[in-house]
């Protein structure tokens, strides 16, 4: 009986730890739509005086440099914040199985409690060499042609 309980006790907390996953990500979620919403209203703004400085032949960009900054900023908000879930996902759809026998485990189990098999730690990073992101200052991948956070065209991709 005392086994049954167990299970049970496992199955309780799995579906704990999947409301509160959930819930986690919902919040990343949030502040994606939050931090798109103020950088389309700073696009628009920017779009408009852009657009009439070009039109009077006096393009000078000094009054759009706190704009230009703060989308910057929002869209590492919404990088980190897109990281972030993809990270989550993948703990929770890797990290709470065994990948021989695919038996429940937790994040701090060394080996499987049902096959015995050694578990190794997942984690997701960038591999190899990387540079900084000239105008978002985000760590990418040194062959990569595009920031994967502002999408600014790096030096190495090619005709650059």
């Amino acid at each position: 009986m005392s086994k049954r309980y167990g299970r049970l006790g496992r199955g309780f907390n799995e579906i704990q730890d999947i409301i509160q996953t959930t819930q986690t990500i919902q919040q990343y979620k949030k502040s994606i739509q939050e931090a798109s919403a103020k950088r389309i209203e700073l696009l628009v703004k920017l779009g408009e005086e852009l657009y009439r400085k070009v039109r009077s032949k006096e393009m000078e960009s000094r009054e759009s440099t706190d704009k230009i900054s703060a989308l910057i900023e929002l869209d590492r908000q919404i990088y980190h914040a897109q990281q972030a879930i993809s990270e989550m996902k993948f703990q929770s759809v890797e990290g709470h199985k065994c990948p021989s026998c695919g038996s429940s485990i937790s994040e701090d189990d060394k080996f499987c409690g049902l096959c015995g098999e050694r578990l190794e730690a997942q984690q997701l990073e960038v591999q190899g060499e990387t540079i900084v992101c000239r105008i978002c200052e985000e760590q990418i991948p040194a062959m990569a042609f595009y920031c994967s956070c502002c999408g600014t065209k790096q030096a190495n991709a090619t005709g650059s």
